[in-house]
Parts: C-alpha cells; sequence; structure tokens
C-alpha cells in the first residue's frame, strides 16, 4: 500500500494498549493497538531497516465512516485511502462499472474518480461544490465522450420534492436520525463549520442547543 499524503491522513489518535513482545534474548518486537475495541481488526507491520513505524501510521485506517454507510445500508465497502486504484475497484465490484456515482464532498480528486468508475452511459451526480482553487477540476472527458457519460450537476434538493421526502421519512422509509454523528450548541456548530474541510467528522453534525 503507498503511503497517502500528510494531509490526507486520519486524525491523530493514541493506542489504549501497548507493549513489546521477547522473540530472542537480544530481540523484542513493540506493538499497540490503536482505534475501537470492538471493530474489525486490521494487522499493520513494519519491518527493518528503514524509517521504522511513526505515530502517522495509526492515521492510515479509520473504519468510523465506512460502518456508517454500511450501518445504513451499503452493500460493499471500499477505503479509499487504502486502495490504490479506486476506479479500477469499482469496475471489478461492480462487474464493469456503477451505474450512478455522487460526489458529495467537492473533492477534484474524487470528482474525477467517481466518473472513472462508471459503466459505460452511466450518470455521474456532483453535489459537493467545488469552490475556490479547485473550480475548474481536470476530468477525464475522453471516457465521457468514449463511454457516453452524462455529467449532471445539483444544488441541493429542489423544495417541490420535500413534501415526497417527509412522507417517506413518516412512514418509516427514510430515517435521517441515523446518520446524526454529533450533537452540538450554536457556540460549538461555529467550530465544526470551520472543521468541515477537514472531514474529520462522521456523519452529520446537528445543532440542537441555543
Amino acid at each position: 500500500m503507498n503511503a497517502p499524503p500528510a494531509q490526507d491522513l486520519y486524525p491523530p489518535i493514541e493506542p489504549f494498549e501497548s507493549g513489546r513482545l521477547a522473540v530472542d534474548g537480544r530481540h523484542s518486537l513493540y506493538w499497540e493497538v490503536c482505534g475501537r475495541p470492538d471493530g474489525e481488526p486490521v494487522v499493520f507491520l513494519h519491518g527493518g531497516p528503514g524509517s521504522g513505524a511513526s505515530p502517522d501510521h495509526r492515521r492510515y485506517f479509520d473504519p468510523a465512516k465506512l460502518e456508517l454507510a454500511k450501518a445504513v445500508g451499503a452493500s460493499h465497502l471500499l477505503d479509499a485511502k487504502a486502495t490504490n486504484d479506486l476506479p479500477a475497484a469499482v469496475q471489478d465490484l461492480t462487474g464493469g462499472g456503477a451505474a450512478l456515482s455522487v460526489d458529495a464532498l467537492g473533492k477534484p480528486e474524487l470528482c474525477r474518480d467517481a466518473i472513472l468508475s462508471l459503466r459505460r452511459q452511466g450518470r455521474h451526480v456532483q453535489v459537493g461544490l467545488l469552490l475556490g482553487g479547485d473550480n475548474a477540476p481536470p476530468l477525464p472527458m475522453d471516457r465521457v465522450i468514449a463511454w457516453e457519460l452524462e455529467i449532471v450537476g445539483s444544488h441541493a434538493m429542489a423544495g417541490h420534492s420535500f413534501g415526497e421526502m417527509m412522507a417517506l421519512v413518516e412512514a418509516g422509509g427514510l430515517d435521517p436520525e441515523r446518520l446524526i454523528g454529533r450533537r452540538v450548541s450554536l457556540a460549538e456548530g461555529a467550530q465544526a463549520l470551520e472543521r468541515m474541510d477537514d472531514f474529520a467528522d462522521v456523519g452529520v453534525t446537528m445543532i440542537e442547543r441555543f
């Protein structure tokens, strides 16, 4: 696995357990356990000689977002930071590409990968805002033309659809509460807004105390 760029690592964490394992009379192996004790185990080994392991290696894995996706109905999960070629992985998983892709974050690399993950005559919906220097990302237009793909922009949900959505919520077909990751005060909400570019939070942050 290629090391992700420093700016793409997950937030720093500390191990909740660590120790040394004696392998002979002279040598021992340092080990530590990070993350959630009840989570799916991942073993990360580093051998020498070389630069050795570092605290940044703890930041390669964060299954919380994937676990939330699975909890609300995702049938397959892919960790983009642990997958060297995400479009190829999606193509393999779906047997030729997805019929629909969505970039809800507004990141150029995600927009590109989403388009390359489509099957022939597939549709990409761009929901996330591409702002500042990201407002004109390079897109694989050769694939768009050759595979007859469709790219659609979406700027929030149309007001006339709210009634239908709320009817689904009332009937139990949609449960938005399952997407709530944090409940904060109005003051804390301002801080959460400043952190949105870090994509560190899991789920939706709801302001409920004023």
